[in-house]
C-alpha cells in the first residue's frame, strides 16, 4: 500500500512539478480578445525570419490599442533567466511623421501584421489595450502565444 502511495505521488510531482521554464501554448483573455502567432517554432533563414501575427477580437465590445500609424504598438518580450523582458520599450520608434494614438479593434474582427526577427530566444509580443476610448488608461495586457526562434 505504502509503494503504491508513494509511486502514486512520484507520478503526480512528475507531472505537475515547480517547473518554472516557459510553456508554449496560446494565452487567450476571458474577454474575447486573443492573440497568436502563425507557428510555434521558426528558424532562422540567411540570419531572419518573419513573424506573423492575428489579433482577434471575439467579444462584443470594442477594443482599442495603441498604434503608431496604422500599426498596433508591438511590445516583443523575451523569457532569459526565467523572467519575462521586454527587449523593444515600446516597439519601433514612432517617428514625428506617423499618427499616434489609440486605434479600434472592432467586436469580430481581426487585426494582422509581422514582424522580423533576427536572434534565436523564446519570445512572445504583449500588447497594452483598453475597452474605453481613452489614451491615458490602460486597462490591461494582451500577450500573444509564446514561440521559439532557432
Amino acid at each position: 500500500m505504502k509503494e503504491t502511495t508513494l509511486s502514486f505521488i512520484v507520478s503526480f510531482l512528475l507531472l505537475f512539478g515547480c517547473n518554472k521554464s516557459p510553456t508554449i501554448q496560446q494565452e487567450e483573455i476571458p474577454d474575447g480578445l486573443m492573440a497568436r502567432t502563425d507557428s510555434l517554432v521558426y528558424s532562422l533563414d540567411n540570419g531572419y525570419t518573419y513573424i506573423q501575427l492575428t489579433i482577434e477580437n471575439g467579444s462584443d465590445s470594442t477594443a482599442w490599442f495603441f498604434h503608431c500609424g496604422e500599426r498596433f504598438i508591438t511590445i516583443i518580450n523575451r523569457f532569459k533567466n526565467n523572467n519575462w523582458e521586454e527587449i523593444n520599450g515600446w516597439g519601433w520608434p514612432c517617428l514625428d511623421i506617423y499618427s499616434q494614438g489609440i486605434i479600434p479593434l472592432s467586436s469580430d474582427s481581426n487585426y494582422f501584421d509581422s514582424h522580423q526577427f533576427n536572434q534565436t530566444g523564446h519570445y512572445r509580443f504583449s500588447f497594452l489595450y483598453n475597452w474605453e476610448y481613452n489614451i491615458y488608461t490602460w486597462s490591461d495586457t494582451l500577450y500573444s502565444n509564446e514561440f521559439n526562434v532557432r
